[in-house]
């Protein structure tokens, strides 16, 4: 198999990886300190603090004698070589993981006694390697032998992908110094760099290929074509992740000073940790691009205005672990922080009650679902369409075009006409004819604005209502109320525009006047006396009225 690397795409925007780290070398090189010093030291054994001291100043390149540094190991050890190997291995382990012992912190009592356990027992490292840690034994303090028997598999741990045997092969404590470091772990250090600059360009390669074969793949070859789109920083990421992480490992095999070691690997797995957050975030693009296409196959608005909401939470989310974790590894009391973030937290919740409302409004609101963006409502004396529904306020854009913006504490703990979910729109009015009207013309009247309602295809034909239903100060009252089959408000206006001319034209081609408020004066001479009662005429009204009520109208 043959491929070619296009080296056109990389020019000198891909040095900028390699010239820094040069610069980091040098630096590195004069940070070089012994770790720990000391003048004719004898080996002791009485406290912590003189073991370990017994075990790590002899395994330092000045005062190198793995005899007397594996003196904390032989209780434990079938012969002295096995403790020799067993005192330089776990002194590579605490180098490759880049852990520092302060040697100031270690207790110099001879009956130490740990206070959670209330065992005589010392964890150097009680968070990061647990298992390792002195106890008394017959008046003198050694590594446990839980200690011994992990130190091969911490070493593994330590020095993956078979480079726990590569180890061995290099030389450790012999050759020429520059600036307190050897010459073949500086020239180590440099073939690193373009070694990992290399792996650079062939692991974002492969990478690359890999994304494309499998995006080429998709059905859906928008969602692919969106998704090669933001391809670019995420295969970017990943390969600086591989780098670096091949780098942590280079440097765990040079053995440099502890100093070094410490400071090169802490850097190492706080750019990693970084990293990472990176790489997460544009996961969750990636998964924001999946939303979208479930969301754009449904037909509410409110799944589109909730993907950018879940994007948000999401970050924040891979922010705040990867804050957490940077501040680990920089030996920052992580517990302590959140309980004191956390009472800051309440204090400061207090002085926001509002904010959390709103916030909790917002959370409420999707939850329910009262509207979705573009909905109709009325909301007191506001109304407009909603336009958006953010974590705080909800905007309405109003009839005039204004945006006005409601605190979501506030929507919830009121009314909201959802206009925009209507079936139908209901057209209520009332009618007012004169008084002078002839009954009988009235009731043709009536009829003629039901046969309206049911010649519209736009309106209900079962429930409707036209009734004479009040004798008002200025006219004969009817009311008028019609369903009509549309969610659209133009639509809505002009079958209302056509019921009203209709009517008009009804009443032109009736002679039915429309009343309007009025006041007839009328003045009495006396002239005129009210006709006698007409016994017969007042029982063939009411024989006419009983007829009329029982009649079959619709």
């Amino acid at each position: 198999m043959v491929f070619k690397i296009n080296t056109s795409n990389y020019s000198m925007n891909s040095f900028r990886f390699f010239i820094p780290c040069l610069w980091w070398v040098f630096f590195i090189l004069l940070l070089n300190v012994e770790v720990v010093r000391g003048q004719d030291y004898q080996p002791n054994l009485s406290s912590p603090y003189d073991a370990v001291k017994t075990h790590l100043y002899f395994l330092q390149s000045d005062t190198y004698e793995p005899e007397k540094a594996s003196l904390p190991f032989k209780k434990y050890t079938e012969d002295s070589a096995q403790a020799v190997e067993n005192a330089i291995k776990l002194k590579q382990v605490l180098d490759g993981m880049g852990l520092y012992v302060y040697m100031n912190k270690l207790p110099n009592q001879r009956n130490f006694t740990d206070s959670t356990t209330n065992q005589q027992n010392y964890v150097l490292f009680p968070e990061k390697l647990p298992s390792v840690y002195l106890t008394k034994e017959n008046g003198v303090w050694v590594y446990s032998e839980e200690t011994v028997g992990n130190i091969a598999s911490l070493h593994r741990s330590a020095y993956p992908f078979g480079t726990s045997y590569l180890i061995n092969l290099l030389p450790s404590k012999s050759g020429t110094k520059f600036l307190g470091i050897f010459v073949w772990q500086i020239y180590g250090l440099i073939c690193a760099l373009l070694l990992c600059f290399l792996s650079y360009w062939l692991f974002k390669w492969a990478v690359r290929r890999l994304f494309n074969f499998i995006t080429n793949r998709f059905k859906d070859s928008l969602l692919a074509i969106k998704l090669k789109e933001k391809s670019s920083k995420f295969i970017k990421i990943m390969s600086l992740i591989f780098v670096f992480t091949l780098f942590r490992v280079v440097i765990a095999l040079l053995q440099f000073p502890i100093e070094v070691s410490r400071f090169m690997i802490v850097g190492l797995r706080i750019a990693i940790t970084v990293l990472f957050v990176l790489l997460f975030i544009q996961l969750v693009n990636f998964i924001t691009i999946y939303i979208e296409k479930w969301t754009s196959r449904t037909d509410s608005l409110s799944d589109d205005q909730l993907v950018p909401i879940i994007d948000s939470i999401l970050k924040l989310i891979v922010l705040t672990l990867g804050v957490i974790q940077v501040l680990r590894l920089m030996d920052v009391n992580v517990t302590a922080l959140i309980a004191g973030v956390s009472l800051g937290g309440l204090a400061i919740a207090l002085a926001a009650q509002d904010t959390v409302k709103n916030l909790l409004g917002s959370v409420t609101i999707f939850l329910d679902r009262p509207f979705q963006v573009g909905d109709w409502v009325v909301n007191g004396s506001i109304e407009g369409a909603i336009e958006e529904v953010g974590f705080r306020t909800t905007k309405i854009r109003t009839v005039d075009s204004s945006l006005i913006s409601i605190p979501n504490g506030n929507i919830v703990n009121s009314a909201v006409t959802n206009m925009g979910v209507r079936q139908f729109r209901l057209y209520n009015t009332t009618i007012g004819v004169e008084y002078d009207t002839p009954a009988q013309t009235l009731e043709s009247f009536l009829e003629g604005i039901k046969k309206l309602i049911l010649t519209h295809p736009k309106t209900d034909h079962e429930n409707y209502w036209v009734r004479f239903t009040t004798f008002s100060d200025s006219s004969l009252s009817i009311m008028f109320r019609a369903r009509i089959f549309t969610n659209d408000y133009a639509e809505e206006q002009k079958v209302k525009e056509d019921l009203n001319f209709g009517i008009l034209k009804l009443a032109e081609s009736m002679d039915v006047a429309f009343a309007f408020p009025s006041r007839t004066i009328y003045i009495s001479k006396g002239e005129g006396k009210p006709a006698a009662w007409d016994d017969a005429k007042v029982d063939d009204f009411f024989e006419y009225y009983q007829k009329f009520i029982n009649s079959d109208r619709p």
